[in-house]
């Protein structure tokens, strides 16, 4: 049976390696414009919400006021929020597979 030359083996690694590398930056800056838009997103509603309270249903107010019946829909708050990435994306330190753990497999 032919062993793999432990040079290719190791070059495929850190190709395969880089590889993965540059899809979890990839991805990471998918998370992170998507993260921006929901902040934006967050603050329209919350703009909306306040001009609302203190523009639009003081003036409906008036007319409450006035004996001209209706009733003012609460407005509801978002309930969802996003949720946060707890997986460290790009991991270091030997359990990473470095080579410099205490599991590191050496072939010569």
């Amino acid at each position: 049976m032919a062993r793999a030359n432990p040079v290719s083996q190791r070059r495929g690694d850190q190709d395969a390696r880089t590889e993965l590398i540059a899809r979890l930056a990839t991805y990471a800056g998918h998370v992170t414009k998507v993260g921006k838009a929901l902040e934006q997103a967050a603050k329209a509603h919350n703009q909306a919400v306040s001009s609302l309270e203190s523009r639009v249903v003081v003036s409906a107010r008036k007319f409450e006021r006035l004996g001209i019946a209706g009733e003012l829909p609460e407005p509801q708050p978002v309930a969802t929020l996003p949720r946060i990435l707890s997986w460290d994306p790009v991991p270091s330190g030997p359990a990473a597979g470095d080579g410099d753990g205490p599991n590191t497999e050496r072939r010569m």
